[in-house]
């Protein structure tokens, strides 16, 4: 869940190695998109990460629920 106002979105790594984080963010008092040079375990490297969207379908109360049934 996030605060009234606030959206969640992903960072992606801008080394293509599919490793991302999610942070909160207010639409309204943060008008550009997100960048953050963080660590990518992957590369290990502390790389570019950019704002994309993030499918709230498999997000719900706070961590990851997959979206298929797991059989």
């Amino acid at each position: 869940m996030t605060k009234a106002g606030a959206m969640l979105v992903k960072l992606v790594s801008t080394a293509k190695t599919g490793f991302f984080y999610v942070k909160r963010r207010n639409p309204k008092k943060l008008l550009n998109k997100l960048e953050f040079r963080k660590y990518d375990p992957r590369v290990k490297k502390h790389v570019l990460f950019v704002e994309q969207k993030l499918k709230y379908g498999t997000w719900a109360m706070g961590g990851l629920l997959p979206t298929t049934p797991i059989t």
